[in-house]
């Protein structure tokens, strides 16, 4: 038997308002090691909006980057200044790790060495990342262009991605888009130190799939063949969990739900390449609302509560043999809440 501990990084002990993948990680191994736990936990690692949630249905941005708040500057310190800090608090470390990341970017540009930026090169434009990472980019860089605005409040042009604008934006965004890809670079480095620092403690990390993404997410404004969206971004109906023991009226997550016949149809890549993406620095994946896999609750886009939903059918089946088949599933496993 092994024992273990659920803390995301925001909680672990760090220099400034909360963890992050440097001196925070580093330190609390030595902590889980003198505890003799070998199971380290967190929440979803992606980016998340203003409500700073990896579950929330106004939040999580993408299904595949990682969150920038888990940027840790070279030489931040642990000691005193973590000291200072009993609490996290994450909208100033969003604020606080933006400015360090916008510093050490101009660094970067200005004086970082020919390898370092032909390996930064390389991970952009890596088949591994091409599912994801340059629709990523350019989603933040248009998000920031628009003033934090959600995708279905652009123009329309970029809102339905015609061809035309997307390659006038990429042009003009061409500076934050390298940016955005920059500092996806910079975490993938330090995520893969965090895993080397755990492995070197005997620890296992443990990672946290969620199971729907935002309406306002860059897989859905680039990806919206695979969810139950319009051109315009208004849901056919959304995701929940119908009325039970905790909450009479259940729960409107107002995510977009996925079209499995699509997902089915195209071999389920968009989820092989999701999982994938997630286990690059954890050692295994907890899959959250299992019950998902099974059948959705879908409720009418609008509805006032969740009563209003039925249970839908999902290919779960055929999408865990494809999950086997490419040879992920030991390293997965279910959450164990909801009926069936």
């Amino acid at each position: 038997r092994r024992a273990g501990v659920l803390a995301h990084v925001s909680s672990l002990p760090g220099p400034r308002y909360c963890g992050d993948f440097g001196f925070a990680a580093s330190n609390f191994f030595e902590w889980c090691r003198a505890a003799e736990l070998r199971l380290w936990q967190v929440l979803p690692l992606g980016p998340t909006g203003r409500g700073h949630s990896p579950y929330s249905a106004y939040s999580a941005t993408s299904a595949f980057a990682c969150n920038p708040t888990w940027f840790a500057q070279r030489g931040s310190p642990a000691g005193e200044e973590a000291a200072r800090f009993d609490r996290c608090d994450l909208p100033r470390a969003s604020r606080d790790r933006r400015r360090r990341l916008e510093e050490s970017w101009r660094a970067f540009e200005r004086d970082a060495s020919s390898d370092r930026r032909v390996a930064c090169e390389s991970f952009r434009h890596s088949e591994e990342r091409e599912f994801w990472l340059e629709d990523w980019t350019l989603y933040a860089a248009l998000k920031e262009h628009h003033g934090e605005r959600p995708w279905f409040e652009w123009d329309p042009e970029l809102r339905r991605r015609e061809p035309a604008a997307l390659r006038e934006a990429a042009r003009e965004l061409d500076e934050r888009r390298r940016f955005h890809g920059w500092v996806q670079f910079e975490l993938d480095r330090q995520a893969r130190s965090v895993r080397a620092s755990a492995e070197a403690h005997d620890i296992v990390w443990i990672g946290d799939l969620p199971f729907t993404v935002a309406l306002d997410s860059a897989d859905v404004w680039a990806r919206r063949e695979f969810f139950r969206v319009d051109d315009d971004g208004r849901p056919e109906v959304t995701a929940g969990v119908p009325p039970d023991a905790f909450s009479d009226a259940g729960q409107c997550w107002n995510t977009p739900l996925f079209d499995w016949i699509a997902m089915e149809q195209d071999g389920f890549a968009w989820w092989l390449a999701r999982c994938r993406a997630a286990l690059r620095w954890v050692h295994a994946l907890r899959l959250d609302h299992f019950r998902g896999y099974a059948a959705s609750w879908e409720i009418p886009f609008g509805a006032e509560t969740a009563a209003a939903g039925r249970w839908q059918a999902v290919p779960g089946d055929a999408l865990f043999e494809a999950v086997r088949g490419a040879g992920l599933d030991r390293r997965l496993f279910a959450e164990d809440l909801g009926d069936i």
